[in-house]
Formats: C-alpha cells, structure tokens, sequence
C-alpha cells in the first residue's frame, strides 16, 4: 500500500522503534563529533568503543557508530532529502533523546556523515551550511561542544576521492581534479558553516597531523571531563586506503560496467592489490601540486586561527 496512510503508518512504526525508553535517566549534556571522512574517525571511534565501559564509570555514554548511524543519521538525511515516510524533525530529537537518557552525565556522538557525503562533483561538503542547520533542527537541545577535524589538502583529496568512488559512479582522479573547486573555501567554508549555526563557543577544530599528540585533549573535548588515553585500548580495526594498483583495477572495472562499481568490487581490488611495498598508497599529485596544496592548507588553517581565536583542539 502506498499514500498518505501507508506514509503515516510508516512513520509511526519508525517512532515506536525510535522512541526513548520511559523511565530512563535524566536528560544529559552531549557533544557531537561530525568527521570528516579519512581524518581517523575510525581510530577515533574505535578507541571510544573499546573503552566504552571505562567511559561509563565516568558516566559518559558512547555509542558505536554503526549503531548512531542505523537509529539517528541515517534517517536524519532520509528527512533532509524528503524522502517519502522520513521521519519528523520531531521524531529525530526523540531518536536522539533516547541517548540523552540513557546516560547520567553525558554522551557522546560520532559519525563522519553527520558532515554530509562524498561525492565526485568537485565541490566537497557543498551543502554543509542546510545540513548543519537541519542537524541542529533534530537535536532535543544544544550540544557543548561539536568538533570537526580537518587535514592537508594533499593526502585528504586523494583519501576523499578513494572513498568518494564507493558510493559514485567512477570517475578517473584526472577527471575529479579537473572537477575541484580549490577557491571556495574548502575547510574555511566548512568551519565558518559550523559556527554560524552552532556558535562561536561551541565549534572545536582537530588537526589531523597533530591528533596523536593531541589526543588526549580531543577525548577530553568531546567526552566533556578529563581522560586518561590509557584506559581507552587501541583497536586492530583499521582501514587502510587503496593502492594505486587497486585504483587502477576499479577503473579498468568501470570500463566494462558503465561506471558504478559495487562496493564489493572496490574490497576486492583492494584485496588483490593492499597497499605494501610492492603496491604504494595512491599518490595521485604531482610534487609541485603537493606544495601548493599544503601552502593552501596552511593559509586556511591561519585564516580559521585569525577568524576564532582558541578554536583549535
């Protein structure tokens, strides 16, 4: 059955399996961390995940992403795009609610899609500032702080448009660089979005090089009280990016196959040819094209610094 009714009885399904729990604790404060892609958020997340149970004598609540994603992102972008029984803005703050009673103290949410998508069109996180805003819509109150990390042009483009081939219809990285906007702003325009909708005070920024030893500042940014790193295990659960080798296999495969490629495909390529030293990481800038890019990098990072004094984690 589809229309109206369908639609509404759809969506009240998605809330009796979304509602908060009754009884639960009482609302808390949160964080949010919003990505981006390839600036370890894997590592980030993995590491809250393993010290979950540590966290929660602290009475700080992580959830894993996969799970944040299934109950909350996921459906936050199906309202976004309208999508037929999408759930309310209403029905979002109720899904996230349920975290806020869960814990006693405070939670912690993470999930790079909260920043947007990938995409091959040469414009990244062009919509960022209507997707802030509408995360902001679908949260039950204001978050403490939201934290963003960013990374060198050179080796984010390159992880970008590797990750970016999984969900698009493939490209060649020749293509995708003719394509790239390098004069609209990039990280500043994705920073200065995030402030404009959450405040000033709220918006920290991670750099990527400096994370290792700045992380025990970040864990202690997001999970609002000081962590001891030690307590939080390192996991095995790593991605690694793709060859140069894999790269080309996906393109010869997009030859035969109109341009989508199955994520599966991509695994496989990435299987047959794993970054090692018989098969370099995909390095796809020329020497002179990395200089410019971390000279761009360096006068948007200054330019952030200049804008908001004590942003940076």
């Amino acid at each position: 059955m589809t229309g109206p009714r369908a639609d509404g009885r759809a969506r009240r399904g998605w809330q009796r399996d979304h509602a908060p729990e009754p009884g639960g604790g009482r609302l808390t404060t949160f964080s949010i961390h919003v990505g981006a892609h390839k600036t370890a958020t894997t590592y980030l997340q993995s590491r809250l995940q393993q010290g979950s149970a540590h966290l929660r004598t602290q009475n700080i609540l992580f959830e894993p992403m996969p799970k944040f994603r299934a109950r909350f992102t996921r459906h936050l972008w199906r309202a976004f795009r309208k999508v037929p029984e999408a759930p309310t803005p209403q029905d979002l703050q109720a899904a996230f609610g349920f975290y806020l009673r869960q814990a006693e103290g405070h939670f912690v949410a993470s999930d790079e899609n909260l920043v947007g998508t990938c995409n091959l069109s040469g414009r990244v996180y062009a919509d960022s500032k209507a997707r802030f805003e509408f995360l902001k819509a679908c949260l039950p109150g204001s978050p403490d702080v939201v934290v963003l990390t960013v990374r060198e042009y050179a080796g984010w483009l390159a992880s970008y448009y590797s990750e970016s081939i999984r969900w698009q219809p493939f490209v060649s990285f020749d293509t995708y660089k003719r394509r790239l906007k390098l004069d609209d702003g990039l990280w500043v325009r994705v920073v200065e979005a995030l402030v404009e909708t959450f405040g000033a005070g709220t918006v920290k920024v991670m750099r990527y090089e400096t994370l290792q030893d700045r992380l025990p500042a970040l864990l202690s940014t997001l999970c609002g009280a000081p962590i001891d790193e030690t307590k939080l295990p390192e996991s095995d659960d790593r991605r690694e990016g793709l060859s140069a080798a894999a790269i080309e296999a996906v393109g010869k495969i997009a030859d035969l196959s109109d341009a989508h490629i199955a994520s599966s495909a991509i695994d496989a390529a990435m299987k047959r040819f794993p970054r090692s030293p018989e098969f370099p990481a995909f390095a796809p800038w020329s020497a002179e094209e990395i200089h410019r890019l971390k000279a761009l990098y360096a006068d948007h990072m200054s330019d952030i610094g200049r804008r908001h004094p004590g942003i940076f984690i």
